[in-house]
């Protein structure tokens, strides 16, 4: 059974191969989010600086109207990403995060992004939805921050990871059951010293995990984690941190891109996740989701060129940012949820010009 088609003129067309929202199951994935009208327009914007709390809340309700077209609604979310492009106005998108959502609302995480692929966006934000809410969920989605801001780079990473150790007990879980960690470093060098951390915190398996350097909110804060995790955590696939296999979903942590430019790092890149998808059972039709990290906008065009020779459409919904990643030589890297029913997903199709 093919891919359902959802189809919407009340959003805008996506810049590039990817859908804007996407259910398999009770999960829904709605992918990179702006604050745009249906013909691309950015909400706020006009002479002098743009009006960063209309753009957030016109970024919400696009999410609301994907969301309600795939039968959710903002009630089920379960876990928010939120990408930042100056540091100046994390406080105004948390401010508006807090009047849509309300307490204690979605596992949620702001980090900053230089710059996004629209022209005077200056915020976009992924998500994750169960029908039914946290409470039906299968997998608990929580962030840690270090409790010290003034601690340097490796005790910052080990208070982060007593941190979510903490919130996972409170929640009947142990790192040991972890499938998926994403973590953001204020400086890419530090990440010799958070890998040590990790080796420390996961001796018996590592889960999937992303690492890259992008802005932080606070002031002093070196390190932020994000983490999905699931009662009796999941079975490792490829080497150790590469990918996580829970129940029906595969958690593939960052590929690095290797060797020659962008389009050939970006199918390096895929050719990596499409061993881990077929090594768990599943194909490249499977993926609901991905998470795209670029060195340098100036590869978007070449990247999107290596990405649409992997998917085909309905396109999976995706995120694309700008951060610094752990290998200098590396231009982009790829995280994916994959999903053995992925390729009987309902999917978001824009019809608007």
């Amino acid at each position: 059974m093919p891919r359902t088609v959802v189809t919407t003129d009340d959003l805008m067309r996506p810049i590039a191969e990817f859908s804007l929202g996407l259910r398999v199951g009770d999960v829904v994935y709605v992918g990179a989010t702006a604050g745009t009208d249906p013909r691309r327009v950015l909400a706020g914007y006009g002479p002098g600086r743009i009006d960063v709390r209309m753009q957030v809340t016109t970024m919400y309700r696009n999410m609301e109207t994907a969301l309600k077209l795939l039968g959710g609604s903002l009630d089920d979310v379960v876990s928010l990403k939120v990408w930042v492009d100056d540091v100046r106005d994390f406080t105004a998108c948390e401010e508006v995060a807090s009047e849509v959502f309300g307490a204690p609302g979605p596992s949620r995480m702001a980090v900053g992004s230089w710059g996004f692929p629209l022209p005077q966006a200056v915020v976009e934000a992924d998500l994750v939805a169960v029908l039914g809410g946290p409470s039906a969920s299968a997998r608990f989605y929580c962030t840690a921050v270090p409790r010290d801001f003034s601690a340097g780079f490796a005790e910052q990473a080990r208070s982060s990871l007593r941190a979510l150790a903490e919130t996972l007990d409170g929640a009947g879980l142990s790192l040991d059951e972890a499938v998926m960690l994403t973590i953001t470093l204020a400086d890419i060098r530090a990440a010799s010293e958070v890998e040590n951390a990790l080796a420390r915190a996961f001796p018996a398996r590592m889960p999937a995990r992303s690492v890259v350097a992008a802005p932080l909110a606070a002031s002093g804060q070196l390190v932020a984690l994000e983490c999905v995790a699931m009662r009796g955590g999941g079975t490792p696939v490829g080497a150790s941190g590469e990918a996580m296999l829970a129940g029906d979903t595969l958690y593939i942590g960052g590929q690095l891109g290797s060797g020659g430019g962008i389009e050939a790092q970006t199918v390096a890149a895929w050719e990596r996740i499409e061993r881990l998808v077929r090594k768990a059972g599943m194909g490249l039709e499977d993926v609901v989701s991905t998470r795209n990290v670029l060195a340098d906008w100036r590869d978007y065009r070449g990247f999107n060129a290596g990405f649409s020779r992997f998917v085909t459409p309905p396109y999976p919904p995706r995120a694309t940012i700008c951060a610094a990643l752990a290998d200098p030589a590396a231009r982009v890297q790829i995280e994916a949820v994959v999903h053995r029913e992925g390729r009987n997903a309902r999917v978001i199709e824009v019809t608007t010009p």
